[in-house]
């Protein structure tokens, strides 16, 4: 850290003392206590440019969603219904050692609803508990193949999960992988890039699996960073192509992108040991 970094970090400690719920002591005061760690406000004042008054006000709002939507005591009865086609789950790490958090749209089993949006939260928190030291980030890898529209989530909802990440998990995304994004989700992130902070839209690639078996290590190295044409399902955009196999180890990635894991999803037994690797309530 600089001088004017360590500063501001050390402020910001200094305010937690006021951060905390009104409550004396007790297991609420120790539970944020543990969450305000280091890292999480280094996370915090990286979002907010440093500035201390501004991670202070965006601590203060996280801990009071917290407060009320309690992510880390989801009870995993609440949302287990939601888990069971596989549509959501963390699996694996990232060549940089981010667990991988699949989603894949064509195995939606209900309607939207609350419930659907604190199970992604669940999930998250899980993926957050798989983490080794020094690592602080997640991979999500959004599968649309056989995705209908009927099937993929709304405006509302992905606004929603932006609100809940960009505010109350800031720093916390690595990289997001679009997987053969049909017509229909170009027009959607185009209707969520005003909601979307220009960071967060710097870390979302585009992955074509036909492109991608055509497409050397070698290649994918001397292109990361740049764009290329989306392709006329998307006239007029400039979104990064890249591949899955550049960024994760085939080890670790599902075969039909192009890995060599076969990820037949078993909820019973897959969901029994993620809350026993994992600590979930």
């Amino acid at each position: 850290l600089t001088a004017k970094e360590d500063e501001a970090l050390q402020m910001l400690k200094n305010a937690i003392p006021e951060l905390l719920a009104p409550s004396k002591g007790g297991e609420q005061e120790a539970r944020e206590r543990a969450w305000l760690s280091k890292e999480c406000l280094l996370r915090y004042l990286r979002a907010h440019r440093w500035s201390v008054s501004s991670a202070k006000k965006g601590l203060a709002e996280t801990l009071e969603w917290r407060r009320i939507y309690r992510p880390d005591m989801i009870p995993s009865e609440e949302v287990r219904v939601e888990g069971e086609t596989g549509k959501t789950f963390p699996s694996g790490f990232d060549r940089v050692g981010r667990p991988i958090i699949y989603m894949r749209p064509r195995l939606e089993n209900t309607k939207a609803s609350d419930r659907q949006l604190r199970y992604v939260v669940f999930i998250l928190e899980r993926a957050l508990a798989m983490m080794s030291p020094g690592v602080e980030t997640v991979t999500l890898v959004i599968d649309y193949k056989g995705a209908s529209m009927r099937q993929s989530p709304g405006l509302a909802t992905c606004k929603s999960f932006l609100h809940i990440l960009s505010h109350h998990y800031p720093e916390r995304l690595g990289k997001a992988f679009v997987v053969d994004g049909p017509w229909y989700f170009f027009t959607l992130f185009r209707m969520l890039n005003p909601f979307m902070d220009p960071v967060t839209r710097e870390k979302v690639w585009f992955v074509d699996l036909e492109r991608q078996k055509n497409m050397s290590l070698e290649e994918n190295a001397s292109s990361e960073g740049s764009s290329s044409s989306s392709s006329a399902s998307s006239p007029g955009d400039n979104n990064k192509y890249t591949s899955l196999l550049y960024h994760i180890d085939p080890v670790m990635l599902d075969e039909v992108m192009g890995g060599k894991i076969h990820m037949p999803f078993d909820h019973g037994p897959y969901w029994t040991q993620l809350l026993q690797e994992t600590g979930g309530p």
